[in-house]
């Protein structure tokens, strides 16, 4: 694995932009919802 980095870096980077999404997609519905709730 060390000496074919090409392998694995590829997949690493896709990893952490899928989890980066997740994570801004969860933080822009939290807002949502607590946008919502304050309106109540």
């Amino acid at each position: 694995m060390t000496d074919k980095p090409w392998t694995w870096v590829p997949a690493t980077v896709v990893i952490l932009i899928v989890v980066l999404a997740i994570i801004f997609i969860g933080n822009a519905l939290r807002r949502v919802a607590d946008q919502r709730q304050s309106l109540r």
